[in-house]
This record gives C-alpha cells, sequence and structure tokens, in this order.
C-alpha cells in the first residue's frame, strides 16, 4: 500500500498455502485479504511441522511438478525418503524459481563462479573471498554447519553436485500413469477446467492405488507372465480395478506399454470403442426372459438370412446345432439364437 504498486515476494510458508490450495495466483488485493484470513485460520490450528509438510506437498517445483514426492519420482525416480545428501539440496532449491531452475538440467550451472580475472583451478567455494557463492552452496554449507559436516564430507557432495544432471525430457511422474491422467483432463475439461488451471488452485483427488497399479504392472511385466503371453499369442493387455464401496479406479491400465507404437500403446483400450461381441449376449436372454420366454426355451440354430441386402448370419465354429435350448445357447455362445432372442424380445 506505501508503494502504491502490487509488489511480491513479501508470502510467509503459510501464506503460499493458502493460495496454492484455496485460491489462484492472481494479484488483487481482494485474494490477498482472503489469503491473509486463510493463513490464520491455518496457523491457530496446525504445528509449524504440520504446516511446513503441507507446503512441501503444495510447492511448485517445475512447470508442472507440484509437491515433494511428485518431483522426487520426477527428477530421481526415488521416493524423498531414499534421496541422498545432494538431491535433497537439488530438491530443496527447486521451490525458489522452480521453471527457471528446472530447465537448468546441468547442475553446474546452478553453483557459483569465479572473479573473471582468476583461474577456476586457483578458485572454489571452499575458503576463497574471491569466490561468487550460489544459492545453492550457501544451502549446501548452512546444512554442513547445521549437521557439523567436515570440509572433506562437504566438498564430495559439492563435486557430486557439480556433475549432476536433471532428466532432459520429463514426463506426468511415471509413464504407466499416463493413461490416467488423460482420463482426468478430459474428466475435467467436462466440467468447464482446463488443464492450464492445475497450478491455480483446484486440487484434485482421486482413488488411484499407486502401489497397487505399480505391483499389477510389474506383475503382468514379469518374465514368466510374458513368455505365457507370447504363447497365447497375447501382445497388449488393459485392467482395471474398482473400489467396491466408492466405485472408484483403483488401478488403471491402459496399455502395457505407453511408448510402445509396434502395440499402440497410446491407445487407452479401457476407453476404447469397440464391438461388445459375445459379452452382451447375457443381456439379451434376461431380456428375453424378461419378455416371457423362460430357458428352457428352443430356438432353432439355423441358417438365417436378412432381407435387405441378402446377408447370411452364421456362428464363429461355422456350423449349425439345430434345435438347441435358451440355457445352451448361452452356455455355447451361439451367434443366431441370440440374435433371434433379440428379435422375440423387441430388439431390431
Amino acid at each position: 500500500m506505501q508503494s502504491q504498486k502490487i509488489l511480491q515476494g513479501g508470502s510467509t510458508i503459510t501464506q503460499q498455502i493458502a493460495r496454492k490450495t484455496f485460491l489462484t495466483d492472481e494479484k488483487t488485493y481482494t485474494r490477498k485479504l482472503r489469503e491473509m484470513f486463510i493463513a490464520l485460520g491455518i496457523e491457530s490450528k496446525y504445528s509449524k511441522d504440520a504446516i511446513l509438510e503441507m507446503y512441501l506437498n503444495v510447492a511448485p517445483y517445475g512447470p508442472r511438478e507440484g509437491g515433494v514426492m511428485t518431483a522426487s519420482q520426477v527428477y530421481f525416480g526415488k521416493k524423498p525418503s531414499d534421496l541422498n545428501d545432494e538431491e535433497m539440496i537439488i530438491l530443496a532449491l527447486l521451490p525458489k524459481n522452480p521453471v527457471v531452475l528446472s530447465r537448468k538440467a546441468n547442475i553446474n550451472e546452478w553453483l557459483g563462479r569465479c572473479p573473471k580475472n582468476i583461474s577456476p583451478k586457483k578458485c572454489s567455494p571452499f575458503g576463497d573471498n574471491n569466490y561468487y557463492y550460489s544459492r545453492a552452496e550457501i544451502l549446501l554449507f548452512d546444512v554442513a554447519r547445521a549437521l557439523e559436516w567436515n570440509e572433506i564430507k562437504t566438498a564430495k557432495i559439492w563435486n557430486k553436485m557439480k556433475n549432476m544432471h536433471l532428466p532432459g525430457k520429463k514426463s506426468w511422474v511415471k509413464d504407466d500413469f499416463q493413461h490416467f491422467r488423460f482420463f482426468l483432463e478430459d474428466f475435467l475439461a467436462s466440467k468447464g477446467y482446463k488443464t492450464s488451471q492445475l497450478n491455480n488452485g483446484i486440487t484434485i483427488k482421486t482413488t488411484l492405488n499407486y502401489e497397487l497399479q505399480k505391483q499389477m504392472y510389474n506383475y503382468m511385466r514379469d518374465g514368466i507372465t510374458e513368455r505365457l503371453f507370447v504363447q497365447d499369442d497375447i501382445e497388449n493387455f488393459a485392467m482395471i480395478t474398482l473400489d467396491n464401496e466408492t466405485r472408484g479406479p483403483l488401478v488403471w491400465i491402459g496399455s502395457k506399454y505407453f511408448w510402445n507404437t509396434n502395440i499402440s500403446g497410446q491407445v487407452d483400450m479401457l476407453r476404447s470403442y469397440r464391438q461388445a461381441g459375445s459379452t452382451i449376449k447375457p443381456f439379451i436372454y434376461a431380456a428375453a426372459i424378461n419378455a416371457g420366454y423362460q430357458p428352457p426355451t428352443i430356438f432353432y440354430d439355423s441358417v438365417v438370412r436378412f432381407l435387405e441386402d441378402g446377408s447370411r448370419l452364421s456362428n464363429s465354429d461355422g456350423h449349425f446345432r439345430g434345435g438347441i435350448r435358451m440355457r445352451q445357447a448361452l452356455a455355447q455362445s451361439r451367434n443366431i439364437p441370440a440374435a433371434k432372442a433379440l428379435l422375440l424380445a423387441g430388439g431390431r
């Protein structure tokens, strides 16, 4: 208010939680006031440790990476608890400037530099007053002092950081979840939301079980299972597992490998349109029963031709069984009795 213009950079961690979770990033006085009151509510209910944990779960770590768990998986393929010292320091730096830093894949670019008139061989961050320290190195030395690391260990970690590279190509956490991601995007679009709004106050909670989905993928890609697939000439698979109570998906596997073009892996077979095939026959016979025809009813499995175009209906084995009861026709998945049952049930 004193500067008579909108400034930034003065938000507390709690205010950032309030903004990222409940509000948007619009720069208005109304949003700022709402942010302040929400922050006061959070501060009155939770401890500082709990607030810090909340922040780490919503903080941005890249253009599309939100939360420390997601970032850890994207950049290092690990859970946060499995990160080593240098990886943790790199991850801790990202929220300061997530978009710019995440694009600097070579961590050496994050580090400080020597004055132009001094050779890099004669200049280092260890004891040289001429060195221009970067934020990464300041954090490293702060951690070293807090944990009482000696100079040898600190230098070792600095050298490891110097040689680190972030992945140039990042996917949505894991390629194995891409199909579910597109399902979510389409669902949001049907509700009037765009994916560009995902970092502006929208929180999405799903029923998907990460560990269970990984177990199913590992099982389907196991060497023994692979040989069974080859043996039965199966190239691809899809799977969905639903929670009995909520009917929400616990596992969503659209294809065996998302990036495998030989099996059209980017096609989500769970949402692809296909002919119902024989799976519709129990429903046809159920409709026939509702229309008054009982399971012992006899249908004639014989040649059927359509008057419109003269085409002929046949069974998968090319044979005809003559008179056959409804229950037997269903058990043997005969096509012609099912077609006749559909007509008798009122279908066309």
